[in-house]
């Protein structure tokens, strides 16, 4: 699921650096894409648990 997750985010960071402007609506989109995307790779989480997950994984990795 981690994998899966990554890989969109990989193939999305022109999108994720776009993330430093709250008011750009991209937060939503990232999330809604990533969402979609796992449901594509037989992972059924929402768009706030992908946030959730993603944050997860950087407090785990940098801990």
């Amino acid at each position: 699921m981690d994998t899966c997750l990554l890989l969109y985010l990989e193939l999305n960071k022109d999108t994720i650096k776009k993330l430093h402007n709250p008011h750009s609506g991209v937060k939503s989109e990232l999330w809604n894409g990533a969402s979609k995307w796992m449901l594509a790779g037989g992972h059924d989480l929402s768009p706030e648990q992908c946030s959730i997950k993603w944050k997860n994984i950087k407090q785990n990795y940098t801990s």
